[in-house]
């Protein structure tokens, strides 16, 4: 037997067996009874320890240490907690967390003192100011011999948390602990009862944390491999999509539908295809899942891989005798949606597989007009090396790719294209519009200074006879004006109603644009086809500003149009009186 140094209750137990040994003192007759002993209430005094190690949350009670909660809390100290029931603690009081002490007690797994609260009447099913119930906490934290004290004294299973509405079953599979999970369904856990806000059933969780060995015994209890959750999943769409290759296996078994659809129309391989699972793809293909079986959206798990960029994935399912080209619903191949999503080597990897990059959907589109419009620079690398492909071919609006990046101001797929042949002037039939107009109209001034140099023609106009500068100018876009003046544009071109950019940046009230104008040398006298000067549009709007502006720049305020009328009498006629006391007074200092 191993030699162990006494503690100090050892040495109390051997000094009080010696007193008993100690013979009667001198003068006691013998078979007189000694005085009784004062003897400590048992809230002052603890039992002796018994002959073990100190427990591991603390040192053996010294003899003559005090009873207390805590003490008796922390070494799950069963008789201790009796002596506190039976001098006054009540089985319903609170622990030093305010909730129940049994409620304590299951938290911490303290078998002995829950059997000893149920025994002295605790109410198995007593809540927690949060709405838990022992039961909860003891499954939650996998205190299974906790669970079985308190499913023998008749724990409810299927009471749900205020919250969350979730029962002590969920929290055992969250865990992931079966010998729980299997006790709470042996006494008539529910399974199908659904959480908030999710609306997932317990098979649901198990599924999506990948408790495979959880899946059955939940299946035998009635849960159903089918039922949508209120996002409209199924456990195998949320095990598919989580990768968890033993869980999928687990349902398919049980009889969970492989061709389910969720909210969005998707079966559970399209889900595992776009999140790149491809273990739980594998595992589709084994049993036979087409890999292009279509969703709501006649999309096949080709597409979806596609799209996400899941390479790994599409090699797989490339690797059947499959068209790597199946339209969608839009008439969209999976090459187009890896384009539009900028999935450059999902791209590469279809167009290797003999992808068509031709192919156009229902706008006319191809894929490299969807990378443009969406400026995915390096898919368009790979598109233009494609074999037919011609980076000019217009779209169903005669729109081109160059002409969709500049629209929306994607710098590098406009490089691209235009290193790739793409030709900075063609023009769009029906404003007669070129790449350089649309990303002036939109704003976007890199892209215009990367056209200007690549020599995009600044003095293009439109159907109506309008430069980019009249653009810039109308919607006030001063970078964008300063980068076509840096390229030598007139300052004072003339649209078909013959006004410069500087009388519609006077309409539209953009200040900043006319005073940058005139300090770039917009004549501010200059009149247009109704003999109107740039005054006349201020006046005209109710610009007092602008109008005083073009005063001080020597713009004739006493000007008179066709019809003999001022600027002034423009303003007075539309019911702007700041802008006509201002303009009477620059008549008079005339």
């Amino acid at each position: 037997m191993e030699n162990r140094p006494l503690c100090r209750h050892h040495l109390v137990l051997l000094l009080g067996m010696a007193l008993l040994a100690v013979p009667p003192a001198m003068g006691e007759m013998p078979g007189q009874e000694l005085p009784a002993p004062a003897q400590a209430t048992a809230p002052e005094r603890l039992r002796p320890c018994p002959d073990r190690e100190p427990p591991p949350d603390g040192p053996c009670p010294k003899a003559g240490e005090p009873a207390s909660l805590e003490t008796a809390m922390a070494r799950d100290d069963g008789p201790m907690l009796a002596t506190l029931l039976e001098t006054g603690l009540a089985p319903e009081s609170t622990g030093p967390s305010g909730r129940p002490l049994l409620l304590e007690a299951a938290a911490r797994g303290r078998a002995e003192l829950v059997q000893v609260l149920l025994s002295r009447g605790a109410r198995p099913d007593a809540r927690s100011p949060e709405g838990d119930t022992a039961l909860m906490l003891a499954a939650g934290a996998g205190h299974t011999r906790v669970v079985e004290l308190l499913l023998g004294k008749g724990a409810a299973t299927n009471v749900v948390e205020t919250r969350s509405g979730e029962t002590a079953l969920f929290r055992a599979v969250r865990r992931g602990n079966l010998p729980v999970v299997e006790a709470l369904l042996a006494h008539e856990a529910d399974p199908r009862i659904r959480n908030r806000p999710a609306g997932e059933t317990v098979l649901h969780l198990a599924a999506a944390m990948g408790h495979a060995a959880l899946i059955g015994p939940l299946v035998r209890a009635h849960a159903s491999p089918d039922t949508l959750s209120a996002g409209g999943a199924s456990p195998l769409h949320l095990a598919a999509g989580n990768g968890h290759v033993a869980a999928v296996a687990a349902l398919l078994e049980a009889g969970g539908h492989p061709m389910i659809r969720d909210a969005a129309g998707m079966t559970p391989f399209h889900t595992a295809a776009a999140a790149g699972q491809e273990g739980v793809v594998a595992l589709f293909l084994e049993r036979g899942l087409s890999p292009v079986f279509p969703d709501a959206a006649q999309r096949t798990p080709l597409h979806v891989a596609a799209q996400h960029g899941q390479v790994a994935v599409l090699q797989r399912l490339l690797a059947f005798p499959i068209t790597p080209d199946p339209k969608d619903r839009e008439g969209k191949t999976p090459l187009m949606l890896a384009a539009a999503e900028g999935q450059s080597e999902a791209v590469r990897c279809l167009l290797q597989a003999g992808a068509d990059a031709q192919a156009r959907d229902t706008d006319g589109e191809t894929a490299l007009h969807l990378a443009a419009n969406r400026g995915c620079a390096e898919a368009i690398g790979h598109l233009l090396q494609a074999k037919g492909v011609t980076p000019d071919a217009p779209d169903r609006r005669n729109l081109t790719p160059l002409m969709l990046a500049a629209d929306h101001g994607h710098r590098e797929a406009v490089k691209r294209l235009v290193e790739g042949g793409a030709r900075v002037d063609l023009v769009e039939p029906a404003e007669e519009e070129t790449a350089l107009e649309l990303a002036v109209m939109n704003g976007h001034v890199e892209v215009v200074r990367e056209l200007l140099w690549r020599g995009a023609a600044a003095d293009h106009v439109t159907r109506r006879r309008q430069t980019p500068l009249h653009l810039a100018a109308f919607r006030g876009l001063c970078p964008v004006i300063e980068a076509l003046l840096e390229a030598k544009v007139p300052v004072d071109p003339r649209d078909g109603a013959g006004r410069t950019p500087l009388m519609q940046a006077c309409e539209r009230g953009q200040a900043d644009a006319v005073r940058l104008l005139l300090l770039r040398g917009a004549d501010p006298k200059a009149r247009d086809n109704l003999d109107w000067t740039a005054l006349f549009w201020a006046a005209c709007y109710g610009h007092k500003d602008i109008a005083d502006l073009l005063v001080r720049h020597g713009c004739p305020a006493g000007h008179k149009d066709r019809e003999g009328r001022r600027a002034v009498d423009l303003a007075r006629e539309r019911g702007f009186p700041e802008v006509v006391g201002s303009l009477e007074a620059g008549n008079s200092g005339q």
